[in-house]
């Protein structure tokens, strides 16, 4: 059975709200700030120069510094997914089919698909 009209539009449309948010969300500065952090800790661990102890206190500044940007990574892909699970339940009385929709094979093909395009047009006009 096909998915109807409204159902694909209503999953397009979540597809691109959810773009939308993304390219507004800091997800790139803190996975950003995740790699630095992993790379300073990694050159405190290699040095012959700093002791043992002072490296264990530094290790400890660093984990809490991990933690803080996995918490703020997981809460931004929680923010982003509560925003596409409300966006669903409001379109559901017109658009009954788009979870189904973009919960298949298909349709996350289609969903990736309609995102990178929607960002290219959108970094394209918004320069």
């Amino acid at each position: 059975m096909a998915p109807s009209t409204s159902g694909l539009i209503g999953a397009l449309a979540v597809c691109c709200a959810g773009t939308e948010l993304f390219a507004r969300l800091p997800v790139v500065r803190i996975a950003r700030r995740m790699a630095q952090g992993a790379a300073d800790a990694r050159h405190i661990v290699r040095s012959r120069a700093i002791s043992d102890h002072w490296k264990e206190k530094a290790m400890a500044v660093y984990a809490g510094r991990m933690a803080r940007q996995t918490l703020a990574l997981a809460s931004a892909f929680l923010l982003l997914a509560g925003v596409a699970a409300a966006l669903l339940a409001l379109m559901a009385p017109i658009a009954p089919e788009a979870g189904h929709i973009l919960t298949s094979a298909g349709g996350i093909m289609l969903g990736l698909g309609t995102a990178i395009v929607y960002f290219a047009m959108r970094c394209w006009l918004v320069r």
